[in-house]
């Protein structure tokens, strides 16, 4: 998958004297937070007079905020109480306080007047109705999540207010209603290219190291891992990253492994702000998701830096990590087959897969590819069948 770049007769680039607004979710840089800080930076490329980004304050940041890391030479940061789709807010005792939030939601959009509102999640489709009150001419989703549960059909009826969306993976696109999904495009994520990755030395007879990244959020596989940690018959060492979400019910990581039999052959390192290390000291990196995750960024970053993945198959992590390829795969919560999987592990073969992965990556997954695809759309009046073309999808893709 090539770098695309669009020419002035495929799309619209006078964006001169035009403002894009973006909103998102939170005021963290975790995870998928960090693709925000692409879409800025994609705006950038383009004359637009003013970029401005709103991010909410009905939560509490940790050590890692996004206002912190965004270049405010270029873009204007305002932190307002705007209305994000919270389940503690879906109550009928916050409906008050979700009133208020609209309010300051329309007074500000207004007073900004975008020629593009461009919402970086689905937890932001709270403003979209704003911003079709507003007459805002395009309003942008950009969806990073699976739809489902209640929220689901909330979503659905909000969604009515979006003129374009895009999708991280065909797993996210598929979880939308038809009606949205002929207005979808698939654009999967990007993460910087570190460069050449020191590779996987596979001489010698030591333990292999393996990695887990990811907040302590009750999907993301935690039991299932540590259930087949607990059975595993080789020499194995696992070091842990993340820490408890913010909001909602989270897992108790030390917890788990504190019980474990082989408890000392795991390492609880907790969050941290740059996971590339780690990666690097690891031999491969293993993503359990108990549901199906809409992409996932970390199995990526491993692919940048040379390091297969060991993932659960379902949703994106199945659309990106091919079995005996670029790592393997398990059904998941089937703790069995993990245990199998990381028991048979051999370094020869963990380096073959990790050169794979590197090669996948960059063709298909690298940082400028995917800001080089949110420019086009920043910028694009073409037809839909002429925008897949340029991205590089089929007209059905």
């Amino acid at each position: 998958m090539k770098s695309v770049n669009a020419s002035p007769g495929d799309a619209d680039s006078n964006t001169n004297g035009r403002t894009v607004l973006f909103v998102h979710s939170s005021n963290e840089m975790y995870g998928a937070d960090r693709v925000v800080l692409q879409l800025l930076n994609a705006a950038s490329r383009l004359n637009f007079e003013k970029i401005v980004i709103l991010l909410p304050t009905d939560t509490t940041p940790g050590v890692n905020r996004m206002s912190d890391a965004i270049d405010k030479q270029r873009v204007d940061v305002r932190n307002v109480d705007i209305p994000v789709m919270r389940r503690q807010y879906l109550s009928p005792g916050s409906i008050f306080g979700l009133l208020l939030r609209f309010r300051h939601a329309f007074t500000c959009v207004r007073s900004i007047r975008p020629e593009i509102l461009y919402m970086t999640t689905s937890a932001c489709l709270l403003v979209a109705p704003v911003a079709w009150l507003l007459r805002i001419r395009r309003r942008i989703l950009h969806v990073q999540e699976i739809w489902s549960g209640p929220e689901r059909a909330v979503m659905s009826l909000l969604g009515i207010s979006v003129t374009e969306i895009v999708c991280i993976s065909d797993a996210v696109k598929n979880s939308l209603p038809k009606y949205l999904q002929r207005s979808a495009l698939v654009v999967t994520n990007g993460v910087r290219d570190p460069g050449p990755p020191n590779l996987v030395d596979a001489s010698g007879d030591r333990p292999i190291r393996l990695l887990i990244a990811s907040r302590w959020n009750t999907w993301k596989g935690y039991p299932t891992l540590v259930k087949a940690w607990s059975s595993i018959k080789t020499h194995r060492t696992l070091t842990v990253l993340g820490g408890a979400p913010p909001l909602g019910i989270g897992v108790d990581v030390p917890g788990l492994v504190s019980r474990l039999p082989n408890a000392g052959t795991v390492s609880i390192v907790g969050q941290v702000d740059d996971i590339g290390p780690y990666i690097d000291e690891a031999d491969a990196v293993i993503i359990p998701s108990d549901s199906p995750e809409p992409f996932g960024l970390v199995a990526i970053e491993a692919f940048s830096r040379g390091r297969p993945v060991i993932a659960s198959n379902g949703g994106g992590l199945a659309e990106i990590v091919a079995h005996g390829s670029t790592g393997w795969v398990f059904d998941m919560r089937d703790q069995r087959q993990l245990a199998r999987l990381i028991d048979d592990l051999d370094l020869a073969d963990i380096a073959v897969a990790g050169n794979n992965a590197r090669a996948v990556f960059e063709s298909m997954y690298s940082e400028e590819v995917f800001i080089d695809r949110i420019e086009l759309i920043l910028r694009a009046r073409a037809s839909r069948a002429k925008l897949l073309t340029l991205l590089g999808r089929t007209p059905h893709g």
